[in-house]
């Protein structure tokens, strides 16, 4: 410098890694995705959520496909690490399928508080249309599946019950957010009383032996179909021959 004096030395600046980056527009494309979907969000509006500009989005991700089905993807990631904090700790005190799979119900009924997370989720099923869309969600959903089943050694008619009681839950979360913010089990008995307001721990406690009872009339049922002895068809009376 002309005026001969030291330069200070300049503080150094911390600069995002891309990873780090490209969590930061999955997260604000969450927020955006969750509120419009996949065909009404702009990628406009998931930039500047994110601080970035548009040109160095589509640098992160090819289009805007890719990005929905990167929030698709931290969706399902984010449920499974519920699933599996909720299911490792819940192992330590009893190791049975029940107990575990009753856990992880607990830890999704508290995930489900998380309404951009929800919502998110709901419109990834809405948006299976798109072909590349529907094979990611597919995917991850069959994923989701295989390790919940790893963790908790449950059989596969149990399993299809409970999943299709988590898909009960997102419906009753969805459309009755109030519900969620006790953290209790969601139950429809909740939406439609039929014998006037029940506490909801006693609601919670009919669901849990519920579900106890149907997973195992499934399966006894399994069972059944497994050891049915094959039905002979009858022979056919004789012809009488005509004279």
């Amino acid at each position: 410098m002309s005026s001969g004096e030291p330069v200070s030395p300049s503080r150094p600046r911390t600069r995002m890694s891309a990873d780090d980056r490209r969590a930061m527009v999955v997260a604000a494309a969450v927020s955006e995705f969750a509120e419009h979907g996949f065909e009404g969000t702009a990628t406009e509006s998931i930039a500047a959520r994110a601080g970035v500009s548009q040109p160095y989005l589509f640098q992160l991700f090819g289009s805007k496909r890719e990005l929905f089905i990167a929030t698709v993807r931290e969706a399902f990631a984010r449920t499974w690490r519920t699933f599996e904090a909720a299911g490792d700790a819940a192992k330590k005190v009893d190791p049975s399928p029940e107990a575990v799979l009753h856990a992880m119900g607990d830890a999704y009924c508290d995930l489900l508080r998380d309404r951009e997370l929800l919502r998110c989720q709901l419109h990834a099923y809405s948006a299976c249309a798109d072909d590349e869309i529907r094979a990611a969600v597919r995917a991850e959903f069959s994923a989701l599946y295989g390790r919940v089943a790893a963790l908790s050694g449950a059989p596969a008619e149990v399993l299809d019950f409970w999943f299709a009681q988590g898909m009960l839950m997102n419906t009753i979360a969805a459309i009755a957010p109030d519900l969620t913010e006790d953290g209790e089990n969601l139950s429809l008995a909740q939406l439609t009383p039929v014998e006037g307001p029940r506490p909801r721990a006693a609601i919670a406690r009919d669901k849990a032996h519920a579900i106890a009872e149907a997973a195992a009339r499934a399966a006894d049922k399994s069972r059944a179909l497994g050891r049915r002895p094959a039905v002979r068809k009858a022979a056919a009376p004789p012809r009488t021959p005509k004279h």
